[in-house]
């Protein structure tokens, strides 16, 4: 398996599209959503945190908590 890198470069989102993929966080989740959505949820999967130590995939994350991620994020995968 090659190295995949995963990376967060918008620093300065405007809003949340919640009609593409993209970081959002709430206190220490870092959410990657899917695009899917209904008015008041989304579908994303969390990065490993105290609130979930492996990570946790979810159809109905509640959108009012959430802002962009600001901070630079980069994940590195390999094997």
């Amino acid at each position: 398996m090659k190295n995949t890198i995963i990376e967060n470069t918008n620093t300065e989102p405007q809003g949340i599209d919640w009609d593409v993929p993209m970081w959002v966080t709430f206190e220490d989740l870092i959410i990657l959503t899917t695009g899917k959505h209904s008015k008041i949820n989304f579908t994303g999967t969390c990065l490993p945190c105290q609130s979930y130590n492996d990570g946790h995939y979810m159809s109905d994350w509640g959108k009012s908590y959430f802002t962009p991620l600001k901070e630079p994020l980069t994940i590195k995968i390999s094997n």
